[in-house]
């Protein structure tokens, strides 16, 4: 019975530590029904097709990785005037710089959230930033955090530029679940 009871825990540990292994070092995809919104003093709009690589686990915060990417000329303002003249050489100049980047480098836990450190990459500038976020069980990041435009060489141009602010918040809610 000892011999039963002993190969009946050793396998269940086996099993359990290889799910666990799975789990935290599983890529994850990033569900097409995310949402990547930014907010200045003056326009609201959302970016799309992001793509990239997530390694995500709160349980091994040291092998995590994150490596994405939007397609910049996505931008929608809900206008397709003020579309164009972001694309511009004026604002994002999306022809010379067709995408905004973002890598990781570490991650920590804060509370009851995250924090990640990385560098975003936005017309043609790399810059290291802190995103916070939370992360729920059913693979959801969410979060906000805010950049200036300037520091990325973002200028646009005269009272337009004044009127836009300097600052942009950016929002997400991106749902990701294991690769199969």
């Amino acid at each position: 019975m000892k011999n039963i009871a002993g190969t009946f825990l050793l396998t269940l540990l086996t099993v359990s530590s290889f799910a666990l292994v799975y789990y935290q070092f599983a890529d994850r995809t990033i569900d097409p029904n995310y949402s990547l919104l930014f907010s200045t003093r003056s326009t609201d709009g959302t970016f799309k097709g992001l793509e990239g690589t997530v390694m995500f686990a709160p349980t091994d915060l040291e092998n995590a990785r994150i490596d994405v990417k939007v397609d910049a000329s996505t931008i929608e303002t809900g206008s397709s005037k003020k579309n164009e003249h972001v694309n511009s050489a004026d604002w994002l100049d999306t022809k010379k710089y067709p995408e905004i980047r973002f890598v990781s480098n570490s991650f920590k836990k804060d509370g009851d959230k995250y924090i990640v450190s990385g560098s975003m990459t936005l017309h043609g500038v790399t810059k290291a930033v802190q995103i916070p976020f939370n992360y729920s069980a059913d693979g959801k990041f969410n979060g906000s955090f805010t950049i200036n435009r300037s520091d990325y060489g973002v200028l646009g141009e005269g009272m337009k530029a004044k009127f836009v602010g300097e600052e942009i918040e950016i929002t997400f809610n991106i749902p990701t679940s294991l690769k199969k």
